[in-house]
């Protein structure tokens, strides 16, 4: 634990941490990319047409339910749709905060799915959709917070080819146009294990599949029921029984917040393997009181990760509550904490005291 005599200051700078293996392992992003908008230069007209009518306030209003994209364009219009663009609370706000991240939502092609008005909620949010927890990274399709430990345990968070979530929640190609879709940035990514890609995949979400497929159906068991159908018609195929597994155990993905912390599941056989871990998602920042925030992992957590098995007291004491301690180390060193969260997390961090020690020495 990390004794009263830890200023804040020696906490944050010793304690803390912001691993680049474990931030490099989701769609790598350039903090210092210089904001599209700052590059872009509008037209020499001075018009926006009908708009030019409509008082600021009210432009305001209806441009923040635009997305990036639109957004950029009437900025381009005209110097007169620039100097109103420019100015939009929402779009500043995200400009300043998170405008190093444009660049990647163009290359993705997710630039004009999200409105300035969600993008700039998610901005004020820190708390990751599944567990509730403090989530560093955003979900591309969806829009939504998440973390690395359930980046790791919850399948709805995985990214899935348009042609598998077809098959797997049967649905028809005119339900599949409704799907947000991503373009994937080929690179090195590593979430649950470690994948390269050189080409590029169009991909959606499994929670943003199986919400559309619980729509189109009705019902989960009208869903099954419907897979059911398709499994016999698979089966005549000879197709191997591994796979229609691997099916059902996607179609299980939770869509509501988990029912308990994560780093506390059991290990179990999990015949899914995510193939595009990691090419979804990208480090999103979050304001708080103190400012912007990206997150902070503790080194005090990790040290206790990687020197469980020479730290018999604190394995006997989690054991009376956890099955797999060593599971559950791992877990509380991939987990992110806000800065206030983590000056409380470093009180009670068994080798936090340890960490800093070592650091002042």
């Amino acid at each position: 634990m990390a004794e009263e005599a830890f200023t804040k200051e020696q906490i944050l700078q010793h304690l803390a941490s912001r691993p680049r293996w474990l931030i490099e392992g989701v769609i790598t992003i350039n903090n210092k990319e210089k904001p599209v908008f700052s590059k872009l230069r509008p037209r020499n007209s001075s018009s926006i047409g009908a708009l030019h009518c409509l008082p600021l306030e009210l432009l305001h209003e209806i441009l923040g339910y635009l997305d990036l994209q639109s957004l950029l364009r009437i900025s381009l219009v005209s110097r007169h749709g620039h100097a109103i663009v420019e100015p939009l609370p929402a779009f500043r706000h995200l400009l300043s905060s998170a405008g190093h991240v444009f660049r990647t939502l163009t290359k993705t092609k997710v630039i004009g799915l999200h409105s300035v008005y969600t993008l700039n909620s998610i901005l004020r949010s820190d708390r990751c959709v599944s567990c509730g927890f403090y989530g560093p990274f955003l979900s591309l399709p969806t829009a939504e917070r998440c973390c690395h430990v359930c980046l790791f345990e919850n399948r709805s968070l995985w990214m899935i080819t348009l042609e598998r979530a077809r098959d797997i929640f049967v649905l028809s190609r005119k339900d599949m146009k409704t799907l947000p879709v991503m373009l994937s940035v080929p690179g090195h990514y590593h979430i649950r294990f470690e994948t390269s890609r050189k080409r590029q995949f169009s991909l959606t979400s499994i929670r943003a599949v199986k919400a559309l497929a619980l729509k189109v159906h009705g019902s989960y068991d009208a869903l099954s029921a419907a897979f059911a159908a398709k499994h016999q018609a698979l089966a005549v195929k000879s197709v191997p029984l591994k796979t229609l597994q691997r099916y059902s155990q996607v179609q299980e993905a939770p869509l509501q917040q988990l029912s308990q912390d994560p780093i506390t599941f059991r290990s179990t056989a999990n015949v899914v393997i995510d193939k595009f871990c990691g090419m979804g998602t990208i480090p999103f920042p979050s304001i708080s009181e103190s400012g912007v925030e990206n997150g902070i992992w503790c080194r005090g957590c990790e040290l206790t990760s990687n020197s469980l098995w020479r730290r018999q007291d604190f394995t006997s004491r989690i054991s009376l509550t956890v099955s797999e301690p060593d599971r559950f180390c791992r877990g509380l060193a991939y987990r992110t904490h806000s800065e206030a969260e983590f000056l409380e997390h470093a009180k009670h961090c068994y080798s936090a005291s340890e960490v800093i020690m070592q650091k002042l020495l």
